[in-house]
């Protein structure tokens, strides 16, 4: 690759996204936070390592205001041009800056408030593909491995667990 020095990357923000990437059949956010991670890493292999980092100036009310329309919009996927709509700032700025703020990408929040719709309708009693579509996921396979990742345990033995009875103390 003519911009980098050596064609062998050592980068494990690099390795993570690539692994990523293939892992199931990404969201529209999921996409461009791809892209902006692919970016990082491949830039950081070309960084020297004591390079200062840039701090980001953060728009604090777009990042908000975002926050609050991934909150809104959390049982459908959301696409980057609606935030940017939202903000006024690009999906690069807004990826950046929801990260420098809030710790995480927009993505990985919405997933998040998702899971926690899903995890609240689970004590409903209802079917586990039936929650999976209210929650946005294209199908219970797909719910099952993202619930798997993001809390150590499938939705199946989550519920389970929480109906078992608790021994008296």
């Amino acid at each position: 690759m003519p911009f980098l020095r050596d064609p062998v990357s050592h980068s494990r923000t690099l390795a993570r996204t690539v692994r990523e990437a293939f892992r199931a059949p990404l969201e529209p956010l999921a996409a461009d936070e791809l892209i902006v991670d692919l970016a990082r890493g491949l830039v950081a292999g070309e960084r020297p390592a004591a390079a200062p980092s840039v701090p980001c100036r953060v728009d604090v009310e777009a990042v908000e205001r975002a926050r609050q329309f991934l909150e809104a919009e959390r049982t459908r996927a959301v696409h980057s041009a609606e935030l940017e709509a939202v903000t006024g700032l690009t999906r690069h700025d807004l990826c950046r800056q929801f990260r420098a703020l809030l710790g995480t990408s927009p993505h990985r929040y919405q997933l998040m408030r998702r899971l926690e719709f899903a995890r609240d309708r689970m004590r409903r009693e209802r079917p586990l593909a039936e929650i999976a579509h209210e929650a946005g996921f294209a199908d219970q396979a797909h719910f099952t491995r993202v619930f798997a990742s993001g809390f150590g345990l499938t939705p199946a033995r989550y519920r389970a667990l929480r109906a078992a009875p608790r021994p008296p103390s």
